[in-house]
């Protein structure tokens, strides 16, 4: 063999031995990259487990309330986790303040979980008040509520001020008619009177109960046992209240200098046969009582808010929502000068525990209603729990707020909407005692904040009324 074909054999194997080691370098990095580690000299590689191969199972904050100092700061941490054991790094947190947007600020509209699963925000306390903040990652949300006071140099309060929520209303005169037929009343069978303790003064995560009861059967001169419920409170010219409430035999009044301690006043307001009162008071000073009656909710009106004299026709009828009877309405006045009232289908007594329904209708003049479609809260809506008896407040940003009864487990809930119809954050008030939170009704008080009056049911004692107190929120 010649020295020029020896030297091509030999160029020719070593580029093979440099191809074959080449090749297995490769091999190599590749199987260390996919075991974990980097290529150079076995250190941790970035984890492939970020938000596009995690699944949030949850996401929770370490302090879902916050009570800050005005210009104070704090630190909230949101903790994600993933479903199949992936790990929560890299998962971005989106927060968003949902309320209130003048009481608190925020360091960042996002940030993005570290290896621990945790995002960090500074929350800064701006005005007065009270401010929800929502958090998101993935489908999963956490709030957290923040109370803003003012720098005393003291312990925050559980309260503040805020401004009060308008409610004038405009109505043409009506034609008056004699009243429709009574509406069967459930019979309560008296008991023995006992000895009443006042109620404690509780505090929820919002709502402070003040003592005691606003109204109960003796009151009203009624035996233990007897249906005192369903109150509606308003503000009279001189700043003084007037309750009107149901009992068996029909609508009587009480009134009262501070709105807790009342005063029955004498006769009805209307007979038997109407229930759960919605009191609103009309621009030209008259007063509109809407109540139930048998096929729906019927309205009255009154120079005094004393002696009412009933409106012709139904206002609303059951059989426009496919039930049989409805329950009391709530009243808000829209941007556009109409109205929309809620109300949910009437529970009947010994039916048991049966899911309800909120629905609406809307009016320019509140005589003449209009069905809204579908279900505000309840099966159907994008609420899906039991909701009843509900009461609407129009805040003074535009949007609302519900409250509602839940019956199962028992408690006044509440949930909110923008536009009045599709409703969204439902949350427990924290009023759960007994039965308590049932039949709410929210006046503006004069110092901006909201009283809250609720009833209950004591076998021995019959109807209660109750109230607590709250910022707007």
């Amino acid at each position: 063999m010649s020295n020029q074909h020896q030297k091509g054999y030999l160029c020719r194997a070593i580029f093979l031995i440099v191809l074959q080691i080449f090749s297995f370098q490769i091999a190599c990095l590749a199987f260390q990259q996919q075991d974990g580690f980097a290529a150079d000299g076995g250190l941790p590689g970035p984890s492939k487990n970020n938000s596009a191969s995690c699944e949030v199972s949850s996401i929770a904050p370490d302090q879902p309330e916050l009570s800050l100092a005005e210009g104070e700061e704090a630190t909230v941490t949101i903790t994600v986790a993933c479903k199949k054991d992936n790990l929560p790094e890299g998962i971005k947190v989106t927060a968003r303040i949902n309320k209130n947007k003048n009481r608190v600020s925020l360091s960042s509209k996002s940030e993005v979980t570290d290896a621990n699963g945790e995002a960090k925000f500074t929350v800064t306390a701006g005005k007065t008040g009270i401010a929800r903040i929502v958090f998101k990652a993935g489908r999963r949300k956490a709030k957290v509520i923040v109370r803003v006071e003012k720098d005393t140099g003291t312990t925050p309060t559980p309260l503040s001020t805020l401004t009060p929520v308008p409610t004038a209303i405009l109505t043409p005169t009506p034609t008056l008619t004699p009243i429709p037929p009574p509406l069967p009343t459930p019979v309560f069978s008296p008991v023995p009177t006992p000895a009443l303790t006042p109620a404690p003064t509780v505090t929820t995560s919002v709502w402070t109960k003040e003592d005691g009861s606003r109204l109960q059967p003796s009151d009203a001169a009624l035996e233990s046992g007897s249906v005192v419920a369903d109150i509606s409170v308003i503000i009279l010219a001189d700043d003084t209240y007037r309750a009107y409430f149901a009992i068996n035999e029909g609508i009587r009044s009480a009134t009262s200098d501070d709105g807790l301690t009342f005063t029955v006043e004498d006769g009805f307001r209307l007979p038997e046969g109407y229930g759960m009162p919605r009191v609103v008071r009309l621009s030209d000073g008259r007063y509109r009582l809407f109540a139930i009656v048998s096929d729906g909710i019927a309205s009255a009106v009154s120079e005094d808010g004393l002696a009412f004299s009933v409106e012709e026709g139904t206002r609303i009828k059951a059989s426009d929502f496919g039930v049989e009877q409805l329950s009391g309405g709530s009243l808000v006045e829209l941007d556009d000068g109409t109205y929309r009232m809620y109300f949910s289908d009437l529970p009947k007594p010994g039916e048991g525990v049966k899911d309800h329904q909120v629905f609406s209708a809307t009016s320019s003049d509140m005589l003449t209603w209009t069905a809204e479609s579908g279900v505000r809260v309840g099966s159907g809506s994008d609420i899906d729990m039991s909701a009843e008896h509900p009461f609407v407040v129009k805040r003074s940003d535009g949007t609302f707020r519900m409250f509602y009864y839940r019956n199962n487990p028992t408690g006044l809930w509440t949930a909110t909407s923008a536009d009045g119809l599709t409703w969204e954050d439902q949350e427990s008030t924290g009023i759960t005692e007994k039965t308590e939170g049932n039949d709410p009704d929210v006046v503006a008080l004069p110092d901006g904040r909201w009283r809250l009056y609720f009833g209950d049911f004591d076998e021995s004692i019959g109807g209660l009324i109750y109230s607590a107190v709250a910022s707007p929120y």
